[in-house]
C-alpha cells in the first residue's frame, strides 16, 4: 500500500515510463503491456490508463523521455569536453557530442529503437533542448572556431546526423561488434572524415588529416570483422 500511495503526488506517469523502459530492456518492445507496466510499479491498470490511453501512448512517452535523456548526456559530454580542451573547445565538443550519441545508443539499444521507431505524437517542451538543437549549436561553434567554413555550414546537420546515427545503428543492430574501448577509438578516427565530408571542394584544410580507419583490431571476441 505504501508503494501505491507515493504515486498520488503526480509522479505516476514518470514511474510508468521508467517501468516501460525496464520491461523493454528485459523483453523487447513487443514483450510488455500497459497492464504489466502498471503491475511493475504496483498500481492498478485503471490508474495507468488515466495517464496513458494505450501501450502506444506509453511508448510515445518513452521515446520522448529517451530524447530528453540523450540530450542531457550530450550536454554533459560537451560541457566536460570544452572544459578539458580550452584551446579548441568547439572541435572537442563536436567530437564529444557524437560519441555521447553513439554511447547512449549502445548502452540503451531497445530504448534507442523505440525513440526512432515511433511516430512521435508530442512535441518536446519548449524549455528543453533537443539533441538536434545541440548538433546545430555545435556546428555553429565549429564555424565560429574556423574549423568549418561558413559556406559548408548549410545542410551540415543532415550529413553529420546520418553518419553518426548510421554508426549507432550498426553497433546496436550487431552488424559491428566492438570491444569497450573500440567504440571511442573508432568514433574518434571517424570525426576527421565527417569534417572532411562537410568541406566543399575548394576547402581542403581538413582533407587528408584522417588517421587509418581500422575496425578489425577493435572487434570483441566472437564478433566477425567487416571483411567477413
Amino acid at each position: 500500500m505504501e508503494k501505491r500511495s507515493q504515486y498520488h503526488h503526480g509522479n505516476l506517469g514518470q514511474a510508468l515510463i521508467e517501468a516501460a523502459v525496464a520491461l523493454i530492456a528485459q523483453h523487447g518492445v513487443a514483450g510488455f503491456s500497459l497492464r504489466e507496466a502498471a503491475a511493475h510499479v504496483g498500481v492498478s491498470p485503471s490508474a495507468a490508463y488515466r495517464h496513458f490511453s494505450s501501450k502506444e501512448d506509453l511508448l510515445n512517452a518513452v521515446a520522448m523521455d529517451g530524447f530528453q535523456r540523450l540530450a542531457l548526456q550530450m550536454e554533459h559530454a560537451t560541457a566536460e569536453a570544452r572544459s578539458l580542451n580550452p584551446e579548441s573547445p568547439a572541435l572537442a565538443a563536436f567530437q564529444a557530442l557524437g560519441l555521447a550519441y553513439v554511447t547512449f545508443a549502445v548502452n540503451n539499444p531497445l530504448h534507442f529503437q523505440v525513440m526512432f521507431g515511433m511516430p512521435l505524437q508530442a512535441e518536446p517542451r519548449t524549455e528543453e533542448t533537443s539533441p538536434y538543437q545541440l548538433l546545430q549549436a555545435a556546428l555553429d561553434d565549429l564555424v565560429a572556431e574556423k574549423v568549418l567554413a561558413v559556406e559548408d555550414r548549410t545542410g551540415a546537420e543532415l550529413y553529420t546526423w546520418s553518419v553518426v546515427h548510421g554508426l549507432a545503428g550498426l553497433l546496436t543492430g550487431g552488424a559491428i561488434c566492438l570491444s569497450d574501448g573500440g567504440i571511442t577509438e573508432i568514433f574518434n578516427s571517424l570525426v576527421p572524415r565527417i569534417l572532411a565530408g562537410l568541406c566543399s571542394a575548394g576547402n581542403t584544410i581538413l582533407r587528408g588529416s584522417a588517421p587509418p580507419f581500422v575496425v578489425e583490431t577493435h572487434l570483441a571476441e566472437g564478433c566477425q570483422s567487416l571483411k567477413s
